[in-house]
């Protein structure tokens, strides 16, 4: 991870100085990084055409760019970010490099390694790895930029590759997503896999080697006016707010760690939810006894551990968790309504007696 925290984003400015994105890069590939990742939105301004983003920003545009053909020289794919808009389906929005004037991997790529491209989206589900994207036209920006990362170090590596395995390739050719699991954000922070920026910008022995057989993650996470606002680019994910930086590095982790799961397909799961909360129901209301009712309940943990088979054992993730809470919550408000009650009415039958006695 080499991070542009709020002090460094005050000095570079808005957009990121894309001199100094260039002399990470180049520096990055000269110290023998597998593949570099770019993680910012490189598009251009309102107003303005594909790979047109005014005369006062080309210098540093046309910088970047030279920095990754110099990377693809060396041997290192730089992946290069797509921004996609809202829409259904989703279009690209311009970017300041179109396809034509970046190195990409393709037939007609004669560079030791070649650049590819991946969109920067992440899923409105942060549980969800995204995986590729249909797009109109012939784009590399279907893949995410998780799949384009991980597809670029598995080349680059001779491993096997992750867009082959069965999982995953059905889910490519169906444009759905696969459920990961997570690390924390401080996961990322460590010194083992956190390359001091200003360092890296430096070119010290230090950095560079740190960068050697790694996957380079340059991204930012700073806050909104000057370091004074709200996160920038931040999502909420199953361990906590998170930085889209570190996102993308849980998806590209959990990618090449094999630690995602496919989902069970809607009518299935929608059969099982029916028969658990039918179950849990009839159960609850044949009860006769408090007790009764309170075991019960308790056995609403059994769904929760036939997920937890099905999610460890099976490789499927069983996303059926919200629909019986909302039966369990229901159930529980009125058992403890009812318990109320019978106390209540226990307290004044005891009162009734003493004052029967008493009289």
């Amino acid at each position: 991870m080499v991070v542009i925290d709020d002090e460094l984003h005050e000095k570079l400015k808005e957009p990121t100085d894309r001199h100094y994105l260039a002399t990470l890069v180049r520096n990055a590939a000269r110290g023998d990084a597998v593949v570099i990742v770019l993680d910012f939105q490189l598009t251009v301004r309102k107003g303005y055409a594909e790979g047109d983003d005014g005369t006062e920003r080309k210098d540093m545009n046309e910088d970047l760019r030279n920095a990754i053909f110099d990377a693809a020289k060396l041997g290192v794919p730089v992946i290069v970010p797509c921004w996609l808009d809202n829409s259904v389906p989703a279009k690209l929005v311009p970017s300041i490099y179109p396809d034509a004037a970046l190195p990409l991997a393709s037939e007609k790529c004669n560079y030791l390694a070649c650049a590819r491209r991946g969109n920067v989206n992440p899923s409105e589900d942060e549980r969800k790895i995204p995986l590729k994207t249909e797009l109109p036209g012939n784009s590399q920006c279907e893949d995410s930029l998780a799949l384009a990362a991980v597809s670029a170090y598995e080349v680059a590596t001779d491993r096997s590759r992750t867009r082959d395995k069965n999982a995953i390739a059905s889910n490519i050719q169906d444009y759905q997503y696969v459920y990961g699991t997570f690390l924390p954000e401080k996961s990322f922070q460590t010194s083992s896999m956190t390359i001091p920026t200003l360092e890296l910008a430096a070119g010290t022995p230090e950095a560079m080697r740190a960068c050697r057989t790694r996957i380079v993650i340059i991204g930012g996470n700073w806050a909104e006016a000057m370091g004074q606002g709200e996160a920038f680019d931040m999502h909420e994910t199953s361990v906590g707010p998170m930085a889209g930086m570190y996102l993308q590095a849980n998806y590209i982790e959990a990618l090449l760690d094999d630690r995602y799961m496919k989902e069970v397909p809607a009518l299935p799961a929608l059969l099982f939810d029916l028969l658990v909360g039918v179950l849990l129901y009839v159960s609850y209301h044949r009860a006769k006894t408090t007790r009764g009712r309170y075991v019960i309940l308790s056995v609403f943990l059994l769904p929760l551990m036939a997920g937890y088979i099905v999610f460890v054992m099976l490789g499927y993730y069983l996303d059926f968790v919200l629909p019986l809470v909302g039966c369990f919550v229901h159930l529980g408000f009125e058992f403890v309504t009812d318990d109320v009650k019978m106390r209540r009415d226990r307290k004044r039958g005891g009162m009734a007696a003493a004052g029967g006695r008493a009289g």
